[in-house]
């Protein structure tokens, strides 16, 4: 026989679980709309300097600290040399991930694939603090870019840009 002082600390106990597990779910459904939302931004970032549309894919990971993206290629061209079409893709690139690292401060990567129809022209990465690295299909003549890291220092407002170098 259970007591009523045995009953009640197990009806107590099954309240705590029963909120415990109601937060959860609570919570849960905040880092999903929260998701939902990063991704939505992301997308619109990218379309508002590529163009309406050319996003394929958009993904986040790390809470939210890594974006996965995937659009169609706005500069491509068939007839374009290899070598002018490597240019423009990261050029591409660099637009497009600088409109989405730019306002959004807890974005630290940006992982890409650029494609033109099914074919994947590049992939490649950006972090925050890490210049963009390109790696080429071998139709373009495979191999990775990276930029130069620049050699200027940044300076305060108000500061001596000759003392930065």
């Amino acid at each position: 026989m259970v007591s009523d002082g045995d009953q009640g600390a197990t009806e107590m106990k099954r309240l705590a679980g029963a909120i415990a597990v109601l937060l959860t779910i609570s919570v849960l459904a905040q880092v999903r709309a929260e998701a939902a939302i990063l991704i939505q931004t992301v997308r619109s970032l990218a379309e508002n300097t590529l163009g309406t549309g050319t996003v394929k894919s958009v993904r986040t990971v790390d809470v939210g600290a890594t974006v996965l993206i995937s659009w169609e290629s706005v500069t491509y061209k068939a007839a374009n040399s290899a070598a002018a079409t490597r240019e423009l893709l990261y050029a591409e690139a660099a637009l497009a991930t600088g409109a989405v690292m730019g306002p959004l401060q807890d974005v630290r990567r940006i992982r890409f694939t650029i494609q033109k129809g099914d074919r994947t022209l590049a992939t490649g990465e950006v972090w925050r603090v890490r210049s963009l690295t390109l790696a080429f299909a071998d139709e373009l003549g495979g191999g990775t870019y990276k930029a130069a890291e620049s050699k200027t220092k940044p300076v305060a407002p108000g500061g001596d840009a000759s003392m930065a170098q």
